[in-house]
């Protein structure tokens, strides 16, 4: 009986590393996907195993929310069923937990998209961000876009986006310093 509950354990443990493993590649994978709104507002992915799993929207997609609370789960699960018996481990475990749980909230909390303007041109919000309801709707201008560069370098100290939002507030969007068109 003993040999047969270790034999099992083993099992366990070793499925629980393989999907965790599979799981974490394919998150960290999965911000190499291109997403709709890197290409143009009408962008559609002829590829129907991307547009069925959303991976062309995949930031925002349900599937990416679940995963990241499937490996919270599964980390939560290994710690209470003892799969894990060190004491380190499981802190470890638990801490995971905690972050990929953070993450998951921030991913059905937060709406995040890309925007792709031309210097000069114009796009409204609610071409890149579904379901926006109209008197939220914006419109953007992309006036200069900058590469401020390091004295004596040709390495960029950073990327400006001089924009007007709405034909009345210039803002500048930088590296570290996102800006708020309405909720968004």
């Amino acid at each position: 009986m003993k040999m047969n509950q270790t034999k099992w354990n083993l099992i366990v443990l070793r499925m629980f590393q393989i999907v965790a493993l599979v799981l974490i590649l394919l998150l960290a994978a999965s911000t190499f996907f291109l997403q709709q709104s890197e290409v143009s507002p009408d962008y559609s992915s002829p590829n129907l195993i991307v547009r069925w799993l959303s991976l062309d929207r995949f930031y925002s997609s349900g599937l990416n929310g679940f995963l990241w609370l499937f490996l919270t789960i599964l980390l939560v699960l290994a710690v209470i069923f003892n799969v894990i018996r060190s004491t380190a481990q499981k802190a470890l475990h638990l801490l995971l937990a905690l972050i990929f749980g953070v993450v998951f909230l921030n991913k059905n909390l937060e709406i995040r998209f890309f925007l792709s303007i031309v210097e000069g041109k114009e796009i409204f919000l609610s071409s890149f961000v579904e379901r926006l309801p109209e008197n939220e709707d914006a419109v953007i201008r992309l006036e200069r876009f900058e590469i401020p560069m390091h004295a004596g370098t040709s390495f960029p100290k950073n990327y400006i986006s001089h924009l007007v939002i709405n034909q009345i507030n210039l803002v500048d969007l930088s590296v570290n310093h996102p800006i708020t068109v309405g909720k968004f």
